[in-house]
């Protein structure tokens, strides 16, 4: 069935034909300069893990991530943090980045490098693949 022709206009009509209704007088609101200030975002999940060995003895790995924004996403914090072994090999990285004027971003970590050897021995002379 369609509606009637002659409507009869109820509540909601009335809210609809008078959209100011309920709006305060003054629409002027204060403003003041935007002062960009990071807060945390995002912790990322911690991991770790401790091994030991009769080699290498024991050594933790484990490492986070913490992420930083200010309000409207302008200024944008990335923290890093990393430990691979004993207390000297602890790194760590820290990137910024501001998307609004031109895509500029920067970025800088200390990364401890390790490496393996591997030795053999053929005979009586000893050759050694990596040093």
């Amino acid at each position: 069935m369609l509606p009637p022709v002659d409507r009869v206009s109820g509540p909601v009509s009335v809210y609809l034909a008078n959209d100011t209704l309920g709006l305060p007088k003054d629409t002027t609101f204060p403003a003041k300069p935007y002062s960009a200030s990071l807060s945390l975002d995002y912790v990322s999940r911690p991991d770790i893990a401790v091994g030991a060995s009769s080699t290498y003895g024991v050594g933790v790995a484990g490492g986070t991530a913490l992420f930083w924004s200010d309000m409207l996403g302008e200024h944008n914090l990335t923290t890093v943090l990393s430990i691979n072994g004993t207390l000297k090999d602890i790194g760590g990285g820290i990137g910024y980045q501001n998307p609004a004027p031109a895509q500029l971003g920067h970025r800088g970590s200390a990364d401890p490098y390790q490496f393996a050897t591997y030795d053999f021995s053929y005979g009586p002379t000893r050759t050694s693949l990596i040093h």
